[in-house]
C-alpha cells in the first residue's frame, strides 16, 4: 500500500510541476500576444504623427524581446490554445491522481 501511494505522490508532483510550467507559458504567450498588438498600435500611431507614443512602444519591444527569449516559438491564439488544453490535461490528471492516492491511503 505505501508503494501504491507513494507511485501516486510521485505522479501528483509530477503533474503539478508540468501544470506550473504550462500556467507560466500561457501566461507568457497572453503576454506576447498583447504586446504585438500593442506594437502594431504604436506604429500606427507614430506613422499618423503621434510621436508621444515612440517611448511606450520603445518599452513594449524591450518587454517583448526579453519575453520571447523565455519562449522561442512563434506565439499566435493557435499556440495559447495548445499550452491551455495541456494545463486541463494535467488538472485533470491530478484529480485522478489525487482521488486514487485517498483510495490506496483509505483502503
Amino acid at each position: 500500500m505505501d508503494n501504491a501511494k507513494q507511485l501516486c505522490g510521485f505522479i501528483v508532483e509530477k503533474h503539478e510541476r508540468f501544470l506550473n510550467q504550462y500556467r507560466q507559458e500561457a501566461s507568457n504567450i497572453e503576454r506576447i500576444i498583447v504586446l504585438q498588438e500593442e506594437i502594431d498600435q504604436f506604429n500606427h500611431w507614430i506613422s499618423s504623427g503621434k510621436t508621444n507614443y515612440a517611448e511606450k512602444k520603445t518599452q513594449a519591444v524591450a518587454e517583448l524581446e526579453s519575453l520571447s527569449k523565455s519562449t522561442q516559438k512563434k506565439m499566435s491564439g493557435k499556440k495559447l490554445d495548445s499550452v491551455k488544453q495541456k494545463i486541463k490535461e494535467h488538472e485533470q490528471a491530478l484529480d485522478f491522481w489525487r482521488s486514487r492516492m485517498n483510495e490506496v491511503s483509505n483502503g
